[in-house]
């Protein structure tokens, strides 16, 4: 089957659906472009992808590319959790000029391993995608083929639904 970016997860959950009517195992692969996230067909199926369907593995192509500039709150959403600076780099800046401070330093670098924590929360992809009840696998670099097929391998059996988040460069 193939469809529009757009409509490639409600696609493929009828695929899916029917599947699990036939009382098949095949494994279901919806391809998406990071584009696709900023339609509302996709965001209505990843609010009804069931937590307990078995075999559906979600491919995400995150290129930062599509045919046209991608605009609303969604786009701006989705593009702080793509394009976000590390939350390791925060804190090691944060790191290096608290542990100056004589007598505090060691407490205050604990303080700031909890910010680390709580800001990865904030600009990880992860928790936006399990939130939805997809498992997280990434990001993975989409041009290390032997990484992708290491990583496909270990997942070709899930029993969770499960997002790859694969990052390519055109």
């Amino acid at each position: 089957y193939s469809g529009h970016a757009g409509n490639a997860l409600s696609l493929s959950l009828g695929v899916a659906k029917n599947r699990d009517l036939r009382a098949k195992e095949e494994m279901i692969i919806p391809i998406l472009g990071d584009a696709a996230f900023t339609c509302g067909l996709t965001l209505e199926a990843m609010n009804n992808i069931p937590r307990k369907l078995k075999k559906f593995l979600v491919v995400l192509n995150d290129n930062a590319m599509s045919i046209s500039k991608n605009v609303g709150a969604i786009t701006n959403i989705l593009s702080r959790f793509f394009n976000s600076p590390t939350a390791n780099n925060i804190y090691e800046e944060l790191t290096h000029i608290v542990t100056k401070i004589p007598g505090y330093g060691e407490v205050l670098a604990k303080q700031g391993n909890r910010m680390k924590e709580s800001m990865k929360n904030l600009i990880s992809t992860a928790p936006f995608f399990e939130q939805f009840g997809l498992a997280y696998v990434g990001p993975i670099d989409g041009h290390d083929i032997k990484k992708l097929v290491e990583t496909f391998e270990a997942l070709k059996d899930v029993d969770h639904p499960t997002i790859v988040h694969i990052l390519t460069v055109k």
